[in-house]
C-alpha cells in the first residue's frame, strides 16, 4: 500500500464461485466470517490478485499453485487454470477485481485465451485439435517452490497452455504466454500495491523467517519485538540466527530458558506463526496483508495478545489487514481486546466484521458489514451470532 492508500470498497466479478459480489465500508482491519466453502479464501485471493496488478508471476505462484503441496504435471496445472473463471464454458476466460482507494477506482481485468491443451478438458468449447496427449513414459523431474512441488516431464519445460492478458482500467499492462512450469521472470511487473498472502503454512518458509529476522535486527527493533513475543510465550528469552560451523546460514532460533538455542522449526506452529505473521507486518509496511485463518494454531489465551498486536501494527506501520476466521471465540477475544477500553481508540473504529452467507438454492450470496464497535456491542448485549 503506497503512501496512505487504503482499499475502501472491493468488487469481484466472475471469479471462482462469485459471479458478482461487492464489499463497502472497508477499513484497516477487515475480518471475513462464514461457513466452510462460503468463499472467504477466494476473497483473500481476489484482494491479493488486485494488489498484484500486472504481476502475473506473483498471482500464479501465490494463488494458482498455493493450495497444493504437489503439482503433478501439465494437465494438473491446466485444470487449476480451468477452475479460475466463474464460467469456464466460454472463452476467453475472464474475471475482474475492482477497488476504490483514496477516492479513486481501479479495475484489474484478467483475460485468458486457452490453447489447444484445454480441448482435452473442454472439447465442446475448444473444438478438435487432434490427438496431442502428453506421453506418460518420460522420466519425471521435480521443481520445489517453497512447500509446493512441481513434477516435470522431459518434454514439458516450455509448453504453453494459453495467453494471459492483464488490463488495468482497460489499458493492457501485461500479455504473456503462460507455460508450464509457470514461473518465469518475464511474468513479473510492478504491482499496484505492496501485498502479502499468508496461509496456514507460510510460517514454515525459513527464508521468509530469516528476512524478518534480518529486518528486525538491522533496524534495532528486535528487543521490542521480543518483548511482544514473550508476552504470549514467556519461556522464550531471545531470538538469534548463528551461522553453522562451515559459515553457511542457519534457521532463525529461539533461546529457551534452561535449554539454550533451538531452531524455530522445533517449536509448535503457534509460536512459529506468531513470529511470521507479526514479523511480516513489520517487514512489509504500507502494505495489504491477506491472512488466511488468522486464529489457526493459537490457543485462546494467546488470541487476545495477538489481537492487540494486529491492531497495533496495522496502525503503527500503515498496514491494511484482510483476515478470515471460523472462530467466534477469536472474534470475541479480538473485540474485547480492542473495545473494552474506549480511551485507547481516540474516536477511531478501524475494524470491520464481514459475514458471508450462501443461499445455495437461489444461487445468491449475502453479506453484512458491521463496524468493530457495532459487533462488540452486539456480542456483549445479545450474543448475536456473527458467523
Amino acid at each position: 500500500m503506497r503512501g496512505k492508500q487504503m482499499i475502501k470498497s472491493f468488487r469481484i466479478k466472475k471469479f471462482k464461485q462469485f459471479e458478482d459480489i461487492q464489499f463497502e465500508n472497508l477499513n484497516k482491519i477487515n475480518i471475513f466470517l462464514g461457513s466452510n466453502n462460503a468463499g472467504k479464501t477466494t476473497i483473500l485471493e481476489s484482494i491479493f490478485s488486485f494488489v498484484s496488478g500486472g504481476n502475473v508471476n506473483s498471482y500464479v505462484s501465490n494463488i494458482l499453485a498455493r493450495r497444493a503441496n504437489n503439482i503433478t504435471g501439465i494437465y494438473d496445472f491446466t485444470e487449476r487454470v480451468l477452475g479460475l473463471p466463474y464460467n469456464n464454458n466460454e472463452k476467453p476466460f475472464n474475471f475482474s477485481f475492482s477497488a476504490t482507494h483514496d477516492n479513486q477506482e481501479t479495475t484489474v481485468d484478467h483475460i485468458f485465451e486457452p490453447y489447444s491443451i484445454f480441448a482435452d478438458f473442454k472439447p465442446q468449447l475448444m473444438g478438435s485439435f487432434g490427438n496431442e496427449q502428453i506421453e506418460s513414459n518420460i522420466q519425471m523431474n521435480q521443481i520445489n517452490l517453497g512447500h509446493i512441488n512441481i513434477a516435470l516431464q522431459g518434454n514439458q519445460s516450455n509448453q504453453k497452455i494459453g495467453k494471459w492478458n492483464v488490463k488495468i482500467n482497460n489499458n493492457l499492462v501485461k500479455s504473456v504466454d503462460l507455460g508450464f512450469p509457470p514461473f518465469f521472470p518475464e511474468l513479473q511487473s510492478d504491482p499496484l500495491m505492496l501485498g502479502r498472502f499468508v496461509d496456514i503454512l507460510t510460517h514454515r518458509d525459513q527464508l521468509e523467517n530469516t528476512k524478518i529476522y534480518s529486518f528486525l535486527k538491522r533496524n534495532g527493533i528486535m528487543g521490542d519485538f521480543l518483548e511482544e513475543l514473550k508476552s504470549s510465550f514467556p519461556n522464550i528469552d531471545g531470538i538469534d540466527s548463528i551461522p553453522y560451523p562451515d559459515g553457511t546460514s542457519s534457521p532463525v532460533s529461539f533461546k529457551v530458558k534452561n535449554k539454550g538455542l533451538l531452531p524455530m522449526y522445533n517449536f509448535g506452529d503457534g509460536v512459529q506463526r506468531w513470529y511470521n505473521i507479526l514479523g511480516g507486518l513489520i517487514l512489509y509496511q504500507n502494505a495489504v496483508h491477506c491472512i488466511e485463518e488468522v486464529d489457526a494454531t493459537f490457543h485462546p489465551t494467546a488470541q487476545r495478545q495477538l489481537s492487540k498486536n494486529l491492531y497495533k501494527y496495522a496502525k503503527k506501520y500503515n498496514n491494511q489487514l484482510f483476515l478470515t476466521s471460523h472462530s467466534i471465540e477469536f472474534i470475541d477475544n479480538l473485540l474485547q481486546s480492542i473495545y473494552e477500553d474506549d480511551s485507547t481508540l481516540n474516536g477511531e473504529d478501524i475494524v470491520r466484521i464481514i459475514t458471508i452467507k450462501n443461499d445455495v438454492p437461489n444461487n445468491k450470496v449475502f453479506t453484512r458489514v458491521l463496524t468493530g464497535k457495532e459487533a462488540y456491542e452486539t456480542r456483549e448485549k445479545y450474543q448475536l451470532e456473527l458467523r
